[in-house]
């Protein structure tokens, strides 16, 4: 049986590198056909394109810690940067312009950074204070967040009593805990 699960897991590697090898190649093979090169230098004078995986998002459904919270939290700036440059600013760009338009609504995340962030209540800033206190616990940093931001409308307090809170972030809401 030990060597069923190897074999999957040699399959499973071996199809990830195959189809992480074939997108660069599609991402090279576009851009060679964009890219003009001049013929004295090899200076880029052209269109290219470029990939960014703003859906690195991650829930590892029961246990995520401050490492899933850190990328998720930078996801939620890329998406907000996303937000900002495709919506945002272009339509903007497009109404000065005067070009026929209609707006597209989008989910904006600015309150989610905010609950993460945001001076003074924000949750990293919560967790930088309790981190001055020598008596501070993971329980303490808890009830601190809780009480806090009981009313905000991307933070929940899970429904079974556990050292765990929850971020309604863009791509869903993750339960993050809080023990060591």
């Amino acid at each position: 049986m030990k060597n069923f699960f190897q074999a999957i897991a040699a399959r499973d590697a071996l199809a990830k590198c195959l189809y992480g090898a074939l997108f660069d190649w599609i991402v090279l093979q576009v851009n060679y056909s964009l890219i003009s090169l001049k013929e004295s230098a090899n200076e880029h004078n052209g269109n290219s394109i470029g990939v960014l995986d703003i859906f690195g998002f991650e829930d590892f459904g029961f246990c995520n810690r401050f490492e899933q919270f850190c990328i998720n939290f930078a996801n939620e700036h890329l998406q907000h940067y996303f937000n900002q440059h495709v919506f945002e600013y272009e339509q903007e760009e497009y109404q000065r312009e005067g070009i026929s338009w209609t707006n597209i609504e989008f989910q904006d995340n600015v309150q989610c950074l905010a609950l993460i962030e945001g001076k003074p209540a924000g949750l990293l800033c919560i967790l930088d204070d309790q981190c001055s206190f020598p008596a501070a616990t993971n329980e303490t940093f808890l009830q601190k967040i809780n009480t806090v931001h009981k009313d905000n409308m991307y933070y929940e307090v899970p429904y079974k009593k556990e050292l765990a809170f929850i971020i309604k972030h863009y791509a869903g809401k993750v339960k993050y805990q809080v023990r060591s």
